[in-house]
């Protein structure tokens, strides 16, 4: 069984000017639209929030560390009284 191999480099651009190989839309000349200064602001929004949640948990940790140092603290406290 053979197979026909076509080499790349040598297939002639189409008829109407469309590049062999597409554009990804990182590649794209074209500049931003009002659609992706949407997106763009959605992500930053998406940032802000996960930055907020990130910050409140951040407080909670902070508080349960506090709360156990104190209590370690008033034990050892507890414990040097009663020598």
């Amino acid at each position: 069984m053979e197979t026909e191999m076509t080499r790349i480099a040598f297939q002639e651009p189409s008829k109407n000017g469309t590049p062999l190989m597409p554009i990804t839309p990182m590649q794209s000349p074209i500049p931003s639209s009002p659609g992706t200064q949407a997106s763009e602001l959605s992500k930053k929004e998406l940032q802000m929030k996960t930055m907020r949640e990130i910050k409140v948990e951040v407080e909670k940790v902070k508080g349960r560390l506090q709360d156990r140092l104190m209590k370690r603290l008033s034990a050892v406290e507890c414990k040097a009284e009663e020598k």
